[in-house]
């Protein structure tokens, strides 16, 4: 099994991306090193933040999805635990983008901090890609993952179809006040 430069098993959009990105070009994964380059120095050990959302962006971009992100309001500094949940989130909305609506679909990205005490995210794609090779691999449990990662924040979790085509993912996770008992126990 492939692994990240932190030694864990390599999962979501950058695999996906790298693999994706290999059988279309008629190798078997073969540009992987250009899709994953910069993800992290090798031994280096931190966990994703919403910060870096911008390179996994430009990787799902570098796979053939049109991504259009935007962020309303003014950022808010995260705790921990709720920043690492929205990048995950994120992560897996991309990843069953790129499996279910395919190479070229459309995908916006919305963060959204103009609600104070909260922070909301918004991942529409418009399911009008083509596949890249076969069916795409069933029995993931992302979605389950994503809704237990938000409920332990006490957020709330929406996915589902769109009427006009494609799929939604829909979180809103409050942010507590960095004086509050419940940031300090996050960070």
């Amino acid at each position: 099994m492939a692994r990240t430069a932190f030694g864990r098993p390599l999962r979501g959009v950058a695999f996906d991306v790298a693999i994706s990105v290999g059988v279309a070009a008629g190798g078997r994964g073969s540009h992987t090193g250009a899709v994953l380059g910069g993800i992290g120095a090798v031994g280096e050990r931190r966990r994703p933040a919403v910060r870096e959302l911008g390179a996994l962006l430009d990787r799902s971009r570098a796979a053939g999805l049109v991504v259009r992100d935007d962020v309303r309001g003014d950022p808010a500094d995260l705790p921990t635990g709720v920043d690492l949940t929205i990048y995950r989130v994120v992560q897996e909305s991309l990843t069953n983008a790129f499996k279910h609506a395919g190479t070229g679909a459309t995908v916006d990205l919305t963060l959204d901090y103009s609600t104070a005490g909260e922070i909301g995210v918004k991942v529409v794609d418009d399911g009008g890609g083509y596949a890249v090779g076969g069916p795409p691999p069933s029995g993931g449990h992302g979605l389950v993952g994503m809704r237990e990662r938000v409920a332990v924040y006490d957020g709330s979790f929406h996915a589902g179809p769109r009427l006009a085509g494609g799929w939604e993912v829909a979180v809103r996770l409050p942010i507590p006040s960095s004086s509050s008992p419940e940031a300090k126990e996050m960070a």
